[in-house]
Formats: structure tokens, C-alpha cells, sequence
């Protein structure tokens, strides 16, 4: 559709630059933003390579979603006996894991606005909390509106870590679920209308909306 001159829900460049976890950490630590190290390695074997003093590490694939086939490795040995297990799962990514309280914050930008919601981070199984709205804070929303510009996204969510240095985005994704953003339905829509009605979206607190990997917008 974007080949063919057709407005799209997120640029479709911007689309492959999220949709690859690898890419997307790359992107991200090069325009500065707190992600942690990543490596990436198209057989799970290679991970190997990775120092010990790096781990225990969060081993996921490159294009997973919602959780799946996240494992938390706490040393190369045991990073061994994942090796069956990992195998045939594509390109994975590894990074050290950051210590948390056990929940994932994750930030909604749509029609301009952010809205933060708690879960249950999937290393944390045990964790009491399920998922609930909580206060979007100033330095969480400041980067809600810089991963926007970074990766030039009109309607997208990211999820973070509140580690020991502040908050460290995990993940970002293109068109996520918009779970327990009030309305949510309504409020996509009325974005993709304004969308197709305009041919940007609105930015974070009403500004224009990035152009694609962060280009500025016209």
C-alpha cells in the first residue's frame, strides 16, 4: 500500500524498523535512547559469545510478540540446555536482564495522547499485579513522545523497565492493543480517520507527527 502512494497507519519503513527487535534496539541506542545492550544471532549457538560477566540475560526471538518465548538465562550454562529449545526460532536477540520490580509499564500513544498501564512482566510470573491504569509520570511520558519521533510512529506502544538508573525501554511496537486505554476503540479510530483525513497523524501533546525513522516532519 505505501509503494502504491496510499496513506498507511505508520510509515511502512518505520513498521520493519520496530518489527525487527534487533534493528529496533540498534536504532534506538544509536539515537540514545535507554535500551540495554543487545546482540543478535541468526542460530541460538552464537549466543555463546556473549561475556559471562553480561548475564543473567533475557533471550527472546527478533520477531516475537506478547510475550512468547521470552526466557530469562541466568548463566551460559544453562543458556546449554536451552540450545534444543531455541533452535529453528529465526534471528534472537539477548540482552542483560535489568532488575526490576517485577512489573512492565506499558505506554499507548494514541490521537496524540499517552496513557500508561502496570502488567505482570512475563519473567515474574508470580507477581501479584495483573494489569491496571497508573499515573503517567513526566520522565515516562517525555519518552513516550521521543520514541514517536525516533522511530516515526503515529499510533504505537512501548514497554519499560523501572530499573536502578530510571526507566529502560524493552520493547516498542507498531499498532499494539491499546488494552485499558479508556475508550480505546473510539480513540483508534478517530486517529486512523484524522490519519486518512490529513495524511499525518497528531504527535504526542497535539504536535505534528514524526516523519519516518525520525526524519523531521514537513
Amino acid at each position: 500500500a505505501a509503494a502504491a502512494g496510499m496513506t498507511t497507519v505508520n510509515d511502512a519503513r518505520s513498521i520493519r524498523g520496530v518489527r525487527d527487535k534487533a534493528l529496533a534496539a540498534a536504532i534506538g541506542r544509536v539515537r540514545g535512547l535507554p535500551m540495554p545492550p543487545t546482540w543478535a544471532a541468526a542460530r541460538p549457538e552464537l549466543l555463546a559469545g556473549i561475556p559471562a560477566e553480561e548475564y543473567p540475560l533475557v533471550v527472546k526471538p527478533a520477531d516475537g510478540s506478547s510475550g512468547r518465548s521470552v526466557h530469562l538465562v541466568p548463566s551460559p550454562d544453562r543458556l546449554t540446555e536451552l540450545l534444543p529449545e531455541l533452535a529453528g526460532t529465526g534471528l534472537l536477540i539477548a540482552q542483560p536482564y535489568v532488575p526490576n520490580p517485577g512489573v512492565d509499564i506499558k505506554v499507548y500513544c494514541v490521537g496524540g495522547e499517552l496513557y500508561a498501564t502496570e502488567r505482570r512482566s512475563p519473567l515474574h510470573p508470580d507477581h501479584p499485579v495483573r494489569e491496571r491504569r497508573v499515573p503517567l509520570t513526566g520522565e515516562i511520558a517525555a519518552l513516550g513522545a521521543r520514541i514517536g519521533a525516533v522511530y516515526g510512529l503515529d499510533l504505537y506502544g512501548m514497554d519499560l523497565l523501572l530499573g536502578p538508573d530510571g526507566p529502560v525501554v524493552v520493547d516498542v511496537n507498531d499498532f499494539p492493543s491499546f488494552r485499558q486505554v479508556p475508550d480505546a476503540a473510539a480513540r483508534v479510530a478517530l486517529a486512523i480517520l484524522e490519519l486518512a483525513r490529513t495524511g499525518r497523524a497528531s504527535g504526542p501533546a497535539g504536535l505534528p507527527g514524526p516523519g519516518p525513522l525520525g526524519a523531521p516532519a514537513a
